[in-house]
Protein backbone atom coordinates (compact mmCIF):
# COMPACT_ATOMS: atom_id res chain seq x y z
CA UNK A 1 0.00 0.00 0.00
CA UNK A 2 2.83 2.33 0.71
CA UNK A 3 4.40 1.93 -2.52
CA UNK A 4 1.25 2.98 -4.47
CA UNK A 5 0.89 5.93 -2.23
CA UNK A 6 4.61 6.82 -3.28
CA UNK A 7 3.24 6.07 -7.16
CA UNK A 8 0.75 7.53 -6.89
CA UNK A 9 2.71 11.14 -5.04
CA UNK A 10 5.17 10.60 -7.92
CA UNK A 11 2.59 10.38 -10.82
CA UNK A 12 0.89 14.05 -9.66
CA UNK A 13 3.77 16.04 -9.76
CA UNK A 14 3.06 16.95 -13.56
CA UNK A 15 -0.39 16.92 -13.62
CA UNK A 16 -0.94 19.30 -10.85
CA UNK A 17 1.91 21.55 -12.07
CA UNK A 18 -0.39 21.83 -15.08
CA UNK A 19 -3.51 21.87 -13.65
CA UNK A 20 -2.49 25.23 -11.69
CA UNK A 21 -0.99 26.66 -15.15
CA UNK A 22 -4.18 25.89 -16.60
CA UNK A 23 -7.01 26.83 -14.06
CA UNK A 24 -5.17 29.50 -11.92
CA UNK A 25 -7.07 32.83 -14.21
CA UNK A 26 -9.93 32.13 -11.72
CA UNK A 27 -8.33 31.58 -8.66
CA UNK A 28 -9.25 35.16 -7.38
CA UNK A 29 -12.68 34.14 -7.01
CA UNK A 30 -12.20 31.47 -4.58
CA UNK A 31 -12.91 33.10 -1.50
CA UNK A 32 -14.42 31.03 1.44
CA UNK A 33 -18.22 31.60 2.27
CA UNK A 34 -20.68 29.12 3.37
CA UNK A 35 -19.68 25.44 3.41
CA UNK A 36 -21.01 22.65 3.74
CA UNK A 37 -20.06 18.43 3.49
CA UNK A 38 -16.59 17.59 3.06
CA UNK A 39 -16.19 21.83 2.33
CA UNK A 40 -16.42 22.11 6.04
CA UNK A 41 -14.53 19.11 7.30
CA UNK A 42 -11.61 20.42 4.60
CA UNK A 43 -11.77 23.71 6.11
CA UNK A 44 -11.69 22.99 9.69
CA UNK A 45 -8.12 24.46 10.37
CA UNK A 46 -7.19 28.04 11.54
CA UNK A 47 -6.21 30.50 9.06
CA UNK A 48 -3.83 32.56 11.15
CA UNK A 49 -0.85 30.00 10.65
CA UNK A 50 1.36 28.75 7.51
CA UNK A 51 0.49 25.24 6.78
CA UNK A 52 3.98 24.63 5.45
CA UNK A 53 7.25 26.43 4.67
CA UNK A 54 9.68 26.05 1.73
CA UNK A 55 13.12 26.78 1.93
CA UNK A 56 12.00 29.33 4.53
CA UNK A 57 8.73 31.02 2.20
CA UNK A 58 6.20 30.12 4.57
CA UNK A 59 2.61 28.79 2.60
CA UNK A 60 -0.22 30.55 4.44
CA UNK A 61 -3.15 28.71 5.57
CA UNK A 62 -5.87 31.13 3.17
CA UNK A 63 -3.62 30.14 0.14
CA UNK A 64 -4.00 26.42 0.46
CA UNK A 65 -7.47 27.12 1.54
CA UNK A 66 -8.41 29.08 -1.31
CA UNK A 67 -6.75 26.02 -4.10
CA UNK A 68 -8.58 23.54 -1.50
CA UNK A 69 -11.99 24.68 -1.77
CA UNK A 70 -11.33 25.03 -5.88
CA UNK A 71 -10.91 21.52 -5.58
CA UNK A 72 -13.64 20.88 -3.73
CA UNK A 73 -16.06 22.50 -5.65
CA UNK A 74 -15.08 20.31 -8.66
CA UNK A 75 -15.47 17.19 -7.00
CA UNK A 76 -18.35 18.33 -4.68
CA UNK A 77 -20.42 15.06 -3.36
CA UNK A 78 -17.48 13.01 -4.64
CA UNK A 79 -14.81 12.95 -2.00
CA UNK A 80 -15.63 10.47 1.20
CA UNK A 81 -15.02 11.32 4.67
CA UNK A 82 -11.60 9.37 4.43
CA UNK A 83 -10.31 10.57 1.21
CA UNK A 84 -9.77 14.02 2.77
CA UNK A 85 -6.86 13.94 4.42
CA UNK A 86 -5.18 12.84 1.20
CA UNK A 87 -6.62 14.72 -1.08
CA UNK A 88 -5.32 17.96 1.12
CA UNK A 89 -2.07 16.35 1.18
CA UNK A 90 -2.12 16.02 -2.49
CA UNK A 91 -3.19 19.78 -2.66
CA UNK A 92 -0.19 21.26 -0.88
CA UNK A 93 2.05 18.52 -2.34
CA UNK A 94 0.70 20.85 -5.29
CA UNK A 95 1.12 24.37 -3.62
CA UNK A 96 4.97 23.26 -2.42
CA UNK A 97 5.43 22.46 -5.97
CA UNK A 98 4.87 25.95 -7.14
CA UNK A 99 6.29 27.67 -4.55
CA UNK A 100 9.71 25.71 -5.79
CA UNK A 101 9.29 25.79 -9.45
CA UNK A 102 8.80 29.82 -8.84
CA UNK A 103 11.85 29.93 -6.22
CA UNK A 104 13.46 28.49 -9.58
CA UNK A 105 11.77 30.77 -11.58
CA UNK A 106 13.68 33.37 -9.57
CA UNK A 107 17.10 32.06 -9.63
CA UNK A 108 16.95 32.00 -13.11
CA UNK A 109 15.53 35.78 -13.62
CA UNK A 110 12.55 34.54 -14.85
CA UNK A 111 9.99 37.84 -15.09
CA UNK A 112 7.59 37.00 -18.03
CA UNK A 113 5.70 40.61 -19.32
CA UNK A 114 1.79 40.77 -19.05
CA UNK A 115 -0.14 43.22 -21.48
CA UNK A 116 -2.55 45.51 -20.45
CA UNK A 117 -4.31 43.47 -23.43
CA UNK A 118 -3.59 40.17 -21.77
CA UNK A 119 -5.22 41.22 -18.23
CA UNK A 120 -8.40 42.64 -20.38
CA UNK A 121 -8.89 39.19 -22.49
CA UNK A 122 -8.73 37.22 -19.38
CA UNK A 123 -10.98 39.79 -17.20
CA UNK A 124 -13.51 39.85 -20.05
CA UNK A 125 -13.32 35.45 -20.16
CA UNK A 126 -13.98 35.78 -16.32
CA UNK A 127 -17.12 37.92 -16.75
CA UNK A 128 -18.61 36.09 -19.41
CA UNK A 129 -18.00 33.10 -16.90
CA UNK A 130 -19.42 34.70 -13.72
CA UNK A 131 -22.04 37.36 -15.11
CA UNK A 132 -24.25 38.34 -18.24
CA UNK A 133 -22.67 41.88 -18.16
CA UNK A 134 -19.90 43.92 -16.64
CA UNK A 135 -22.47 45.97 -14.11
CA UNK A 136 -24.10 42.61 -13.08
CA UNK A 137 -20.21 41.22 -12.37
CA UNK A 138 -18.95 44.42 -10.61
CA UNK A 139 -22.18 44.19 -8.08
CA UNK A 140 -20.70 40.64 -7.59
CA UNK A 141 -17.51 41.08 -6.62
CA UNK A 142 -18.71 44.55 -4.57
CA UNK A 143 -20.22 42.01 -2.31
CA UNK A 144 -16.93 40.64 -1.29
CA UNK A 145 -15.50 43.98 -0.99
CA UNK A 146 -13.61 44.46 -4.41
CA UNK A 147 -13.74 46.71 -7.58
CA UNK A 148 -12.53 45.84 -11.29
CA UNK A 149 -9.27 47.39 -10.74
CA UNK A 150 -8.39 44.77 -7.65
CA UNK A 151 -10.05 41.92 -9.58
CA UNK A 152 -7.19 43.26 -12.39
CA UNK A 153 -4.75 43.18 -10.39
CA UNK A 154 -4.98 39.64 -9.06
CA UNK A 155 -5.42 38.82 -12.67
CA UNK A 156 -1.86 40.22 -13.32
CA UNK A 157 -0.50 38.42 -10.49
CA UNK A 158 -1.62 35.76 -11.48
CA UNK A 159 -0.55 35.24 -14.73
CA UNK A 160 2.52 36.28 -14.03
CA UNK A 161 2.33 33.69 -11.66
CA UNK A 162 1.39 31.13 -14.60
CA UNK A 163 3.99 32.58 -16.87
CA UNK A 164 6.81 32.04 -14.65
CA UNK A 165 6.24 28.40 -14.33
CA UNK A 166 5.31 27.71 -17.78
CA UNK A 167 8.58 29.23 -18.63
CA UNK A 168 10.38 27.55 -16.16
CA UNK A 169 8.91 24.12 -17.23
CA UNK A 170 9.73 25.04 -20.93
CA UNK A 171 13.51 25.58 -20.09
CA UNK A 172 13.50 22.28 -18.54
CA UNK A 173 11.77 20.49 -21.50
CA UNK A 174 13.89 22.07 -23.61
CA UNK A 175 16.04 19.89 -26.25
CA UNK A 176 14.12 16.96 -25.74
CA UNK A 177 14.43 14.59 -29.26
CA UNK A 178 12.84 11.59 -30.30
CA UNK A 179 14.96 9.40 -32.82
CA UNK A 180 13.69 7.24 -35.48
CA UNK A 181 14.70 4.48 -33.58
CA UNK A 182 12.58 5.22 -30.82
CA UNK A 183 9.69 6.04 -33.30
CA UNK A 184 9.88 2.95 -34.74
CA UNK A 185 10.23 0.46 -31.49
CA UNK A 186 7.18 2.30 -30.17
CA UNK A 187 5.22 1.15 -33.17
CA UNK A 188 6.40 -2.26 -33.67
CA UNK A 189 4.45 -5.05 -31.90
CA UNK A 190 4.71 -8.68 -31.46
CA UNK A 191 1.81 -11.16 -31.07
CA UNK A 192 2.53 -14.38 -28.62
CA UNK A 193 2.11 -17.10 -26.82
CA UNK A 194 3.76 -18.23 -23.54
CA UNK A 195 3.75 -21.30 -21.12
CA UNK A 196 4.53 -20.23 -17.46
CA UNK A 197 6.03 -21.92 -14.52
CA UNK A 198 5.52 -19.95 -11.37
CA UNK A 199 7.93 -19.97 -8.86
CA UNK A 200 6.26 -18.32 -6.02
CA UNK A 201 4.78 -21.54 -5.10
CA UNK A 202 7.77 -23.79 -5.14
CA UNK A 203 11.49 -23.88 -4.74
CA UNK A 204 13.09 -21.86 -7.94
CA UNK A 205 15.40 -25.42 -9.08
CA UNK A 206 12.12 -28.05 -9.07
CA UNK A 207 10.09 -24.65 -11.13
CA UNK A 208 13.47 -25.06 -13.33
CA UNK A 209 13.62 -28.31 -13.63
CA UNK A 210 9.85 -28.33 -14.72
CA UNK A 211 10.19 -25.34 -17.43
CA UNK A 212 13.47 -27.38 -18.75
CA UNK A 213 10.93 -30.60 -19.16
CA UNK A 214 8.39 -28.46 -20.54
CA UNK A 215 10.65 -26.29 -23.26
CA UNK A 216 12.07 -29.54 -24.73
CA UNK A 217 8.38 -31.06 -25.77
CA UNK A 218 7.86 -27.54 -27.48
CA UNK A 219 11.66 -27.42 -29.18
CA UNK A 220 10.89 -30.76 -30.26
CA UNK A 221 7.21 -29.95 -32.46
CA UNK A 222 4.60 -30.90 -29.65
CA UNK A 223 1.42 -28.00 -30.12
CA UNK A 224 2.79 -25.13 -27.83
CA UNK A 225 -1.29 -24.11 -27.57
CA UNK A 226 -1.61 -28.13 -26.17
CA UNK A 227 1.66 -28.04 -23.61
CA UNK A 228 0.27 -24.42 -22.16
CA UNK A 229 -2.93 -25.58 -21.29
CA UNK A 230 -1.58 -28.53 -19.70
CA UNK A 231 1.64 -26.77 -17.80
CA UNK A 232 1.26 -23.24 -17.88
CA UNK A 233 0.21 -21.63 -14.62
CA UNK A 234 -0.31 -18.34 -15.62
CA UNK A 235 -3.80 -17.01 -16.92
CA UNK A 236 -3.65 -17.66 -20.20
CA UNK A 237 -3.27 -20.99 -19.90
CA UNK A 238 -7.02 -21.67 -20.66
CA UNK A 239 -6.06 -19.89 -24.16
CA UNK A 240 -3.38 -22.04 -24.85
CA UNK A 241 -1.07 -19.41 -23.65
CA UNK A 242 -1.88 -16.49 -26.18
CA UNK A 243 -1.11 -13.39 -24.72
CA UNK A 244 -2.61 -11.32 -27.83
CA UNK A 245 -0.62 -8.33 -29.68
CA UNK A 246 1.48 -6.01 -27.53
CA UNK A 247 4.01 -2.94 -27.93
CA UNK A 248 7.30 -2.24 -25.98
CA UNK A 249 6.68 -1.42 -22.42
CA UNK A 250 3.43 -3.36 -21.51
CA UNK A 251 5.32 -7.10 -20.65
CA UNK A 252 8.31 -7.24 -17.86
CA UNK A 253 11.48 -6.42 -19.03
CA UNK A 254 13.10 -9.51 -19.70
CA UNK A 255 9.83 -11.04 -21.16
CA UNK A 256 9.79 -7.75 -23.98
CA UNK A 257 13.19 -8.10 -25.00
CA UNK A 258 13.36 -11.91 -25.63
CA UNK A 259 9.84 -11.39 -27.36
CA UNK A 260 10.68 -8.14 -29.80
CA UNK A 261 14.50 -10.38 -30.41
CA UNK A 262 12.78 -13.41 -32.24
CA UNK A 263 11.55 -14.19 -35.29
CA UNK A 264 7.87 -15.24 -36.19
CA UNK A 265 7.29 -19.62 -34.95
CA UNK A 266 10.55 -19.02 -32.73
CA UNK A 267 10.42 -20.52 -29.34
CA UNK A 268 12.80 -19.01 -26.79
CA UNK A 269 15.22 -20.54 -24.77
CA UNK A 270 13.74 -20.18 -20.77
CA UNK A 271 13.29 -16.64 -20.05
CA UNK A 272 13.41 -15.90 -15.96
CA UNK A 273 11.19 -12.86 -14.88
CA UNK A 274 9.72 -12.04 -11.01
CA UNK A 275 6.42 -14.19 -12.66
CA UNK A 276 8.78 -17.28 -12.67
CA UNK A 277 9.98 -19.40 -15.52
CA UNK A 278 8.40 -18.87 -19.29
CA UNK A 279 8.42 -20.12 -22.78
CA UNK A 280 7.95 -18.09 -25.53
CA UNK A 281 6.93 -18.37 -29.01
CA UNK A 282 6.25 -15.48 -31.17
CA UNK A 283 3.15 -16.17 -33.39
CA UNK A 284 3.42 -12.51 -35.97
CA UNK A 285 5.32 -9.53 -35.58
CA UNK A 286 4.35 -5.95 -36.95
CA UNK A 287 7.73 -4.42 -38.08
CA UNK A 288 8.21 -0.17 -38.37
CA UNK A 289 8.00 -0.48 -42.25
CA UNK A 290 5.07 0.48 -45.35
CA UNK A 291 2.27 2.99 -45.28
CA UNK A 292 0.91 2.37 -42.13
CA UNK A 293 3.79 3.08 -40.26
CA UNK A 294 4.86 6.28 -42.46
CA UNK A 295 1.72 7.58 -41.71
CA UNK A 296 1.20 7.24 -37.89
CA UNK A 297 5.25 8.36 -37.15
CA UNK A 298 3.92 12.11 -36.53
CA UNK A 299 1.30 10.64 -33.79
CA UNK A 300 3.94 8.75 -32.23
CA UNK A 301 6.85 11.77 -31.93
CA UNK A 302 4.20 13.41 -30.40
CA UNK A 303 3.57 10.86 -27.65
CA UNK A 304 7.11 10.23 -26.83
CA UNK A 305 8.14 13.73 -26.76
CA UNK A 306 4.95 14.72 -24.39
CA UNK A 307 6.62 11.13 -22.74
CA UNK A 308 9.59 12.71 -22.05
CA UNK A 309 8.82 16.23 -21.06
CA UNK A 310 6.56 14.54 -18.77
CA UNK A 311 9.17 12.26 -17.19
CA UNK A 312 11.56 15.81 -17.42
CA UNK A 313 9.47 17.61 -15.13
CA UNK A 314 9.03 14.92 -13.11
CA UNK A 315 12.49 14.24 -12.26
CA UNK A 316 13.78 17.90 -12.33
CA UNK A 317 11.12 18.63 -9.43
CA UNK A 318 12.26 15.15 -7.79
CA UNK A 319 15.41 16.43 -7.94
CA UNK A 320 14.46 20.42 -6.93
CA UNK A 321 12.57 18.81 -3.68
CA UNK A 322 15.40 16.43 -2.59
CA UNK A 323 17.57 19.09 -2.27
CA UNK A 324 14.96 21.40 -0.75
CA UNK A 325 14.05 22.41 3.00
CA UNK A 326 10.52 21.74 3.06
CA UNK A 327 8.66 21.42 6.51
CA UNK A 328 4.88 20.46 7.26
CA UNK A 329 3.22 22.36 9.97
CA UNK A 330 -0.53 20.91 9.48
CA UNK A 331 -1.11 17.96 11.92
CA UNK A 332 -3.22 15.88 9.61
CA UNK A 333 -0.94 16.26 6.49
CA UNK A 334 2.82 15.27 8.67
CA UNK A 335 0.23 12.23 9.53
CA UNK A 336 -0.50 11.59 5.88
CA UNK A 337 2.89 12.31 4.53
CA UNK A 338 4.59 10.02 7.85
CA UNK A 339 2.09 7.19 6.57
CA UNK A 340 2.71 6.94 2.68
CA UNK A 341 6.41 6.82 3.99
CA UNK A 342 6.06 3.80 6.25
CA UNK A 343 6.34 6.00 9.61
CA UNK A 344 2.84 4.29 10.93
CA UNK A 345 3.59 5.63 14.58
CA UNK A 346 4.46 8.70 13.66
CA UNK A 347 1.37 8.87 11.61
CA UNK A 348 -0.45 7.37 14.70
CA UNK A 349 0.60 9.79 16.76
CA UNK A 350 0.13 13.18 14.58
CA UNK A 351 -3.64 11.69 13.79
CA UNK A 352 -4.46 11.58 17.49
CA UNK A 353 -3.17 15.23 18.01
CA UNK A 354 -5.06 16.19 15.47
CA UNK A 355 -8.56 14.90 16.07
CA UNK A 356 -7.43 15.99 19.95
CA UNK A 357 -6.97 19.86 18.22
CA UNK A 358 -10.01 19.51 16.33
CA UNK A 359 -13.02 18.44 16.28
CA UNK A 360 -14.64 19.31 13.55
CA UNK A 361 -12.16 17.00 11.78
CA UNK A 362 -14.51 13.59 12.28
CA UNK A 363 -12.82 12.19 9.16
CA UNK A 364 -9.61 11.55 10.99
CA UNK A 365 -10.98 8.77 12.53
CA UNK A 366 -11.21 6.75 9.29
CA UNK A 367 -7.34 7.96 8.56
CA UNK A 368 -6.64 6.68 11.95
CA UNK A 369 -8.23 2.95 12.29
CA UNK A 370 -6.90 2.36 8.67
CA UNK A 371 -3.33 2.81 10.02
CA UNK A 372 -3.90 0.41 13.19
CA UNK A 373 -4.91 -2.22 10.47
CA UNK A 374 -2.02 -1.37 8.21
CA UNK A 375 0.03 -1.95 11.70
CA UNK A 376 -2.03 -5.17 12.23
CA UNK A 377 -3.99 -3.96 15.55
CA UNK A 378 -7.49 -4.83 14.81
CA UNK A 379 -8.72 -4.39 18.05
CA UNK A 380 -7.51 -0.51 18.19
CA UNK A 381 -9.19 -0.55 14.99
CA UNK A 382 -12.24 -1.20 16.13
CA UNK A 383 -11.74 1.26 19.40
CA UNK A 384 -10.92 3.95 16.99
CA UNK A 385 -14.77 3.16 15.25
CA UNK A 386 -16.43 3.27 18.19
CA UNK A 387 -14.85 6.39 20.09
CA UNK A 388 -15.66 7.89 16.56
CA UNK A 389 -19.55 6.25 16.56
CA UNK A 390 -19.60 7.83 20.02
CA UNK A 391 -18.69 11.07 19.37
CA UNK A 392 -20.41 11.35 15.69
CA UNK A 393 -23.06 9.29 16.03
CA UNK A 394 -24.97 10.69 12.65
CA UNK A 395 -21.68 9.88 10.58
CA UNK A 396 -23.05 6.85 8.77
CA UNK A 397 -19.73 6.16 7.78
CA UNK A 398 -18.14 4.84 11.10
CA UNK A 399 -20.88 2.42 11.33
CA UNK A 400 -20.18 0.89 7.60
CA UNK A 401 -16.27 0.87 7.98
CA UNK A 402 -17.08 -1.01 11.86
CA UNK A 403 -19.34 -3.53 11.07
CA UNK A 404 -16.58 -4.74 7.64
CA UNK A 405 -13.85 -5.27 10.11
CA UNK A 406 -16.26 -7.45 11.90
CA UNK A 407 -17.78 -8.78 9.16
CA UNK A 408 -13.98 -9.59 7.28
CA UNK A 409 -13.59 -11.94 11.16
CA UNK A 410 -16.65 -13.42 10.56
CA UNK A 411 -18.62 -12.06 13.46
CA UNK A 412 -21.56 -11.09 11.84
CA UNK A 413 -23.52 -10.86 14.99
CA UNK A 414 -21.38 -7.79 16.12
CA UNK A 415 -21.81 -6.88 12.64
CA UNK A 416 -25.77 -6.59 12.61
CA UNK A 417 -25.00 -4.93 16.06
CA UNK A 418 -23.23 -2.15 14.76
CA UNK A 419 -25.86 -1.53 12.00
CA UNK A 420 -29.10 -1.55 13.98
CA UNK A 421 -27.08 0.98 16.55
CA UNK A 422 -26.34 3.04 13.11
CA UNK A 423 -30.31 2.92 12.30
CA UNK A 424 -31.66 3.53 15.92
CA UNK A 425 -29.37 6.73 15.15
CA UNK A 426 -30.08 6.82 11.58
CA UNK A 427 -33.59 5.55 10.92
CA UNK A 428 -34.02 6.35 6.94
CA UNK A 429 -30.38 6.32 5.55
CA UNK A 430 -30.80 3.73 2.56
CA UNK A 431 -27.24 2.47 2.78
CA UNK A 432 -27.59 1.32 6.27
CA UNK A 433 -30.61 -0.59 4.90
CA UNK A 434 -29.07 -2.38 2.58
CA UNK A 435 -25.42 -3.08 4.35
CA UNK A 436 -27.89 -4.28 7.36
CA UNK A 437 -29.77 -6.81 4.64
CA UNK A 438 -25.94 -7.39 3.01
CA UNK A 439 -25.40 -9.04 6.82
CA UNK A 440 -28.35 -11.17 7.47
CA UNK A 441 -27.54 -13.14 4.27
CA UNK A 442 -23.96 -13.78 5.33
CA UNK A 443 -26.28 -15.64 8.08
CA UNK A 444 -28.63 -16.80 5.85
CA UNK A 445 -31.15 -15.10 7.17
CA UNK A 446 -33.13 -14.39 4.23
CA UNK A 447 -36.28 -13.20 5.70
CA UNK A 448 -34.83 -10.34 7.51
CA UNK A 449 -32.58 -9.70 4.93
CA UNK A 450 -35.58 -9.30 2.42
CA UNK A 451 -37.03 -6.87 4.99
CA UNK A 452 -33.82 -4.89 5.26
CA UNK A 453 -34.12 -4.74 0.94
CA UNK A 454 -37.69 -3.67 0.86
CA UNK A 455 -37.10 -0.66 3.25
CA UNK A 456 -34.15 0.05 1.12
CA UNK A 457 -36.19 0.00 -1.31
CA UNK A 458 -38.54 2.50 -0.26
CA UNK A 459 -36.00 5.15 1.11
CA UNK A 460 -34.09 4.61 -2.50
CA UNK A 461 -37.27 6.25 -4.42
CA UNK A 462 -36.70 7.14 -8.03
CA UNK A 463 -32.89 6.16 -7.46
CA UNK A 464 -31.83 4.30 -10.55
CA UNK A 465 -28.91 2.90 -9.83
CA UNK A 466 -30.12 1.99 -6.25
CA UNK A 467 -33.00 -0.18 -7.37
CA UNK A 468 -30.62 -1.99 -9.93
CA UNK A 469 -28.45 -2.96 -7.82
CA UNK A 470 -31.66 -4.31 -5.73
CA UNK A 471 -32.36 -6.68 -8.81
CA UNK A 472 -28.94 -7.58 -8.84
CA UNK A 473 -28.90 -8.91 -5.13
CA UNK A 474 -32.43 -10.78 -5.56
CA UNK A 475 -30.76 -12.33 -8.66
CA UNK A 476 -27.46 -13.38 -6.56
CA UNK A 477 -30.31 -14.73 -4.03
CA UNK A 478 -31.79 -16.82 -6.57
CA UNK A 479 -35.31 -15.03 -6.22
CA UNK A 480 -36.02 -14.73 -10.27
CA UNK A 481 -39.70 -13.44 -9.67
CA UNK A 482 -38.55 -10.47 -7.34
CA UNK A 483 -35.62 -9.89 -9.98
CA UNK A 484 -37.53 -9.60 -12.60
CA UNK A 485 -40.31 -7.17 -10.67
CA UNK A 486 -37.59 -5.34 -9.34
CA UNK A 487 -36.20 -4.75 -12.89
CA UNK A 488 -39.38 -3.93 -14.11
CA UNK A 489 -39.00 -0.72 -11.68
CA UNK A 490 -35.96 -0.15 -12.90
CA UNK A 491 -37.28 0.28 -16.35
CA UNK A 492 -40.34 2.69 -15.31
CA UNK A 493 -38.21 4.78 -13.50
CA UNK A 494 -35.77 4.79 -16.29
CA UNK A 495 -38.70 5.79 -18.54
CA UNK A 496 -40.39 8.31 -16.15
CA UNK A 497 -36.44 9.87 -16.18
CA UNK A 498 -36.59 10.06 -20.05
CA UNK A 499 -40.09 11.73 -20.14
CA UNK A 500 -39.08 14.33 -18.14
CA UNK A 501 -35.32 15.24 -19.86
CA UNK A 502 -37.54 15.12 -23.00
CA UNK A 503 -39.86 17.59 -21.58
CA UNK A 504 -36.49 19.54 -20.21
CA UNK A 505 -35.37 19.82 -23.71
CA UNK A 506 -38.67 20.62 -25.33
CA UNK A 507 -38.89 23.31 -22.69
CA UNK A 508 -35.59 24.82 -23.56
CA UNK A 509 -36.19 24.93 -27.32
CA UNK A 510 -39.62 27.11 -26.50
CA UNK A 511 -37.36 29.42 -24.80
CA UNK A 512 -34.90 29.60 -26.85
CA UNK A 513 -37.42 30.44 -29.74
CA UNK A 514 -38.70 33.22 -27.86
CA UNK A 515 -35.71 34.41 -27.36
CA UNK A 516 -35.10 34.53 -31.00
CA UNK A 517 -38.57 36.01 -31.63
CA UNK A 518 -37.77 38.97 -29.37
CA UNK A 519 -34.28 39.69 -30.92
Amino acid sequence: MMDLLRKHTKAIIYVVVVAFVATGALVYLNTPGTKSGAQQEAYAQRFDKAVATVNGEEIPYQEYAYQLQGYLRQYQNQIAPNQVVGLKANILDNIINQKLILQEAKKNDIKPEITDEDVQAQLDQVIDYYASSKEEFEEIIKKNGQTIEDVKNTIRENMATQKRIEAMLDSVKDNIEVTDQEIAKQYEEVTASHILIKTDDKEDAEAKAKAEEVLAKAKSGEDFAKLAKEYSEGPSSSRGGNLGSFTRGRMVKPFEEAAFSMEVGEISDLVKTEFGYHIIKVTDKKEATGKEFEEKKEEIKEKLVAQKEKEAVNNWLEEVRDNAKIVIEDKEIKAFDAARNGNLETAINNYKAAIANNQGAYYLYHNLAQIYQMNGNQEEAISTYQEAIENYPEQVDFYVSLADLYTKDEKFDKAIEVYQTGLSNNEDNAELHLSLGDAYRKQDNNEKALEEYETFSKLAGDDLMAQYRLANIYSQMGLEDKAKAQMDKVKEIQSKQQEAAKQEREESKKEETKEESAE
